[in-house]
């Protein structure tokens, strides 16, 4: 059902992505990514959808047959695998792999894909809704107390309670583990969010907040502020740009960002 609704429940955000993608791919051909990789890739709906785009309002478009788009799907659930490589066959889509990959392992799928020939910096990285379900690794060597933190959440793995300073270093590090990877073309990242509690008491009919944290809370899923996610990101060398990015709603009840991210 997960793998499903992946595919169908975020296809509303999809199309904001689509300006992102169409600038990177209207740029001279020496500076476009090789292709495209989404971790974490459901049933493949957004690599289908993203390929369409480019293929259709692209400068790469008109020179696929000179300039293949290869698409990549990574997924550590063997039955998202499955589906994604149904969806891009039925999509038409002439070059693409399907590989493991492990969000909280961007070294391995780096690995992985060097052996297939493809180099994880020619390569715009993707994900939508997963940073918040990473699965969670206890910080080493990090004493509780050390930073302050900004986050209002309440966390907990596997019924233990996860302080807040605890889990926003473990977001730092996460976030950090990518940047090493992402240098030549960058990450385009779909997250979900919570809202301070007094926000969302002064707003409970207009925003889900509450849906959110109880789901994703009693599921051992991390979500934080939008600020302090950028925070978070700022502070593993990621940079977001400004002028790509957009929150849903776009106001400060904004349970939704998509990012463009670079590194270096």
């Amino acid at each position: 059902m997960n793998v499903w609704g992946s595919g169908g429940a975020h296809r509303t955000y999809f199309q904001r992505l689509d300006a992102i993608v169409i600038e990177i791919f209207n740029r001279p051909i020496a500076q476009q990514p090789r292709g495209i990789c989404d971790t974490g890739c459901g049933d493949g709906t957004l690599l289908a959808h993203l390929y369409r785009v480019v293929a259709e309002h692209t400068l790469r478009g008109r020179m696929l047959d000179a300039h293949p788009l290869i698409i990549i799907g990574a997924d550590f659930n063997k039955v998202a695998r499955r589906v994604t490589r149904q969806t891009l066959r039925r999509a038409g889509i002439p070059s693409f792999r399907v590989v493991p990959g492990d969000i909280n392992r961007s070294a391995q799928l780096a690995s992985d894909l060097e052996a297939l020939d493809f180099a994880v910096h020619d390569l715009l990285h993707i994900r939508s809704f997963l940073d918040h379900n990473r699965p969670y690794a206890q910080p080493a060597q990090y004493v509780a107390g050390t930073r302050t933190s900004r986050t209002t959440g309440a966390f907990a793995h596997l019924g233990d309670e996860i302080a807040a300073d605890v889990l926003e270093e473990n977001l730092v590090r996460h976030l950090r583990r990518w940047a090493p990877y992402i240098g030549g073309f960058g990450l385009l990242v779909l997250e979900l969010h919570t809202l301070p509690p007094e926000l969302t008491a002064a707003h409970l009919d207009r925003t889900p907040a509450v849906a959110y944290d109880g789901t994703h809370g009693f599921s051992d899923q991390y979500l934080v502020e939008l600020p302090v996610f950028l925070d978070c990101a700022r502070e593993a060398g990621l940079h977001a740009n400004e002028h790509l990015q957009a929150w849903f709603p776009p106001s400060a009840l904004a349970t939704v960002s998509l990012n463009y991210f670079t590194a270096g």
